[in-house]
């Protein structure tokens, strides 16, 4: 539909995948169950074969590659292998999927991941975000297969952290290509940018079941998440209209403070002067903070500021 979601017609179980392979950090290390987390999946390791290990045992922390087969949604590994000889097990066409930061960058067609080089071609496919936005220290997911010396992309997907929140009422629309979900809303004052990769819903009373950008109108109440940009754009990768209310929130990294009189964020200065700021004055510069208030004759009274945990 024009939300850019893909109805499925059909899912079937490929029979034949039963051999994994994957790369990336551990965490969530259990040693008493021998278990750990990779790449957001459950991996257990009881009875499998550890070799070449950091410091001769597994942390967190550590890339290692784990081969073994799914079951129940348990990636149960056969060998546990430390990231120093991981080249020289990849075999020719090998499928890999790893995930990580880009750890050396040239350019969008020469980069690592994870210390893992990786090819694009011109049949790479990208999922929430583009080539251009490929950068330094950006946390990507790479599936593909193995050449001999590059992980050949398929699908690259960007792994972003949503921390914008935003709750209010539309005061601007400026649409770029309707067709597409692309245009630039203006709420609290504070300009974010949606796309086709924005999911768009209705919970209004309109309820509006193909609900996209040229559905929306000035005064309209909405609830978006999104994530700032490398080039410090708001882009919203969720977006809800609700009822109207006078409730508002923000939510995102404390950019700037002038206590008690003010503090910014995304942008906008928020006058702090009639609140009690002193839990803020040990908040350092980009940690979370949350401002709850009210609308009052088109005037934000803020009720409530909090450090986001």
């Amino acid at each position: 539909n024009k939300n850019g979601v893909i109805l499925a017609t059909r899912i079937e179980l490929d029979d034949d995948n039963d051999n994994f392979k994957l790369v990336g950090p551990i965490s969530d290390l259990n040693e008493s169950l021998q278990e750990f987390t990779m790449n957001g999946l459950s991996v257990s390791y009881f009875g499998a074969t550890l070799e070449d290990l950091p410091g001769g045992s597994l942390s967190d922390g550590d890339i290692v590659k784990v081969e073994g087969s799914l079951n129940a949604g348990v990636l149960e590994a056969e060998e546990v292998e430390g990231f120093d000889d991981l080249h020289e097990d990849f075999n020719d066409d090998d499928e890999l999927e790893i995930k990580g930061p880009v750890t050396r960058f040239v350019s969008s067609t020469d980069f690592d991941v994870n210390g893992i080089l990786v090819r694009v071609t011109g049949e790479t496919e990208y999922e929430g975000g583009s080539v251009g936005e490929i950068a330094a220290d950006v946390v990507l997911e790479v599936e593909g297969y193995w050449d001999g010396s590059s992980l050949v992309a398929e699908e690259i997907s960007f792994e972003r952290e949503k921390n914008i929140e935003l709750k209010g009422i539309i005061s601007n629309i400026a649409a770029t290509n309707v067709t597409l979900n692309e245009g630039v809303l203006t709420i609290l004052g504070i300009s974010v940018t949606t796309n086709a990769r924005t999911t768009f819903e209705d919970s209004s009373e309109s309820d509006v079941f193909d609900f996209g950008f040229d559905d929306l109108s000035l005064g309209n109440y909405v609830e978006l998440e999104g994530y700032i940009s490398e080039s410090n754009e708001i882009v919203i990768t969720d977006l809800e209209r609700e009822e109207v209310s006078n409730e508002i929130e923000i939510e995102g990294p404390l950019e700037a403070k002038n206590l008690p009189d003010s503090i910014t964020l995304l942008g906008r200065v928020f006058d702090t002067s009639s609140i009690d700021t002193s839990d803020l004055e040990d908040v350092a510069i980009g940690i979370e903070i949350n401002i709850r208030g009210i609308l009052v004759d088109g005037n934000l009274v803020i009720e409530e500021i909090s450090v986001d945990d």
